[in-house]
């Protein structure tokens, strides 16, 4: 089944619980699996927010708390109960998505603005988020909270778009309503008269196609979150390169289609207080990763944005860019002579391929593991592989993820299980 995006959010908490979280699925309730980006997931608070990506037809969550003298305990959630009559048993779903629009804003006095809005036909909706910025194309500054309708917020001190985004119960997630303009007292001077207008524009951001230059996000939220996605044409080249750079705080960047995630720069950036990239990350904010699109809809980029320093706080920025490129070809060539006929395949230049590997979250799970003989790749050759070195699951390249200790090149190996990259020899070996 294809994966989807899903928000969650901590709804309470013990005293000495968190701040890091794993975050597991399940599709029968009993055995649970380790969410893709599930590892430390960063919620400090009542209230705090994270993005996971989950298969579509999960039936439980549960978080798993990793602070030290808690036990581990843990937190099971139902996604899709089943309702059980003496004669059927039925499974109530949301609609697969949610749709959502603004109807009005009104100025609702004390500095403040009324936003009433509509959430459509969603029979579960259970929040609703108000995005704003000061311009049409760049969004920040969320303000989550449920369906009732209309929505008081702090007016802006200068001219504002405001969007909406609806999420359902069982995780699903609106695309964001059309941006609508609203002007603060709506005057206008001239030279000779003083008039009152109100202005309300509607604007409709049309989809990215490669080789269309940089797209910049900003917030000045200070918590982590996620931008609103940016649609993908489904006329824009199979294959290319993403280019990401995390400018103020950690970033990570991901490419999705139909199909699911398609590559990820995994978490970039410095920080040396905690957030979902675990205790502190220090990886090199700017890069790029290959792609190719296995489908030709459903295509679109997540940005997601790491929570700011506590006793230090600043905005986030972010830049992303795709550039068409050429799909990478396999070249197979026959030698007939006495030897035996050979077949080989060429790999894209920087990327070096390691067979006879594994990978696990424990040493003794990756030692385990190596004799399945995997195959994995690295930006560093067999001579130079070690710390700082990435390892790949395929020539794309895509990262290794969710794993955190590997066996390659003949050793094991610590890895950051958010980025693949190398972190250190490890203690223990096989």
């Amino acid at each position: 089944m294809p994966n989807i995006n899903r928000q969650i959010t901590l709804t309470s908490k013990g005293t000495n619980s968190g701040p890091l979280y794993n975050v597991f699925y399940s599709l029968d309730c009993i055995n649970y699996t380790l969410c893709i980006d599930g590892s430390n997931v960063f919620l400090p608070n009542v209230g705090s927010t994270a993005i996971i990506t989950v298969p579509d037809n999960i039936e439980c969550l549960k978080l798993v708390n990793q602070t030290i003298g808690c036990g581990s305990n843990s937190e099971i959630q139902i996604i899709n109960p089943t309702t059980t009559t003496t004669t059927s048993t039925t499974t109530t779903t949301c609609a697969p998505c949610c749709t959502g629009s603004i109807t009005s804003i009104t100025d609702a006095g004390g500095g403040n603005i009324n936003i009433a809005f509509q959430t459509g036909s969603c029979g579960g909706c259970i929040a609703t988020t108000i995005q704003t910025s000061s311009d049409n194309i760049t969004w920040g500054g969320n303000n989550t909270g449920g369906c009732t309708s209309p929505r008081t917020i702090p007016a802006p001190i200068s001219s504002t778009y405001y969007r909406i985004i609806t999420i359902c119960s069982n995780g699903c997630e609106s695309a964001p309503s059309n941006g609508v303009l609203y002007v603060p007292g709506g005057t206008t001077t001239t030279t000779s008269t003083t008039t009152t207008t109100t202005s309300t524009t509607t604007t409709t951001q049309a989809c990215y196609s490669c080789n269309n230059g940089n797209v910049r996000f900003e917030t000045s939220a200070t918590s982590q979150g996620s931008y609103p996605t940016r649609d993908v044409c489904s006329t824009s080249a199979q294959c290319g390169t993403f280019v990401y750079d995390a400018i103020d705080r950690p970033n990570r960047f991901n490419l999705y289609d139909s199909t699911g995630l398609i590559g990820t720069s995994g978490w970039v950036g410095y920080a040396n207080y905690a957030g979902p990239w675990g205790a502190s990350l220090n990886v090199t904010p700017n890069g790029s990763f290959n792609y190719q699109f296995n489908s030709t809809s459903g295509r679109y980029v997540l940005v997601e944005y790491g929570n700011a320093d506590p006793f230090n706080p600043t905005s986030d920025a972010a830049d992303w860019s795709l550039t068409c490129g050429t799909c990478p070809t396999t070249t197979t060539t026959t030698t007939t002579t006495a030897a035996p006929t050979t077949t080989t395949t060429t790999l894209p230049a920087g990327i070096y391929e390691f067979t006879g590997c594994g990978r696990g979250n424990s040493v003794a799970a990756a030692c385990n593991d190596a004799p399945n003989s995997r195959t994995f790749y690295s930006d560093c050759n067999s001579s130079t592989f070690g710390v700082g070195c990435f390892v790949y699951v395929d020539t794309f390249p895509n990262p290794l993820t969710g794993y955190s200790y590997i066996f390659m090149n003949g050793a094991n190996w610590d890895i950051n299980s958010s980025t693949g990259q190398v972190t250190a020899y490890s203690s223990e070996q096989c």
